[in-house]
């Protein structure tokens, strides 16, 4: 919890799409505290076992890409603001997750 709470900005927002197909939060949450507390609580509630993750770079800005059973599971792009991160977008839709390539074996 410490390690997210130091490279979170304080005023950090979290915005999640899930489109209603997939697990997501229905509005933005804001805070160091309440996002880093939302994506432990997370990691045990919507993320199956199993889940493999990627570093890439979405719209030149630091992310990654999840996978479940080698398909597309989310994309997460982060927003800095010089050394921490100042928002995260989740898009968990899966009609917008189609053009992702499958995971490499």
């Amino acid at each position: 919890m410490e390690g997210l709470l130091a490279i979170f900005s304080k005023d950090i927002v979290l915005y999640a799409d899930g489109g209603g197909k997939s697990s997501a939060v229905p509005n933005p949450i804001f805070g160091a505290d309440h996002v880093a507390r939302f994506l432990f609580g997370a990691r045990k509630k919507f993320l199956p076992d199993g889940l493999v993750r990627q570093a890439v770079q979405i719209n030149g800005r630091p992310g990654l890409f999840t996978y479940f059973q080698g398909q597309p599971y989310s994309a997460l792009s982060f927003e800095m603001d010089g050394e921490h991160i100042r928002n995260i977008f989740i898009v968990s839709n899966p009609d917008k997750l189609v053009g992702l390539p499958a995971m490499a074996s």
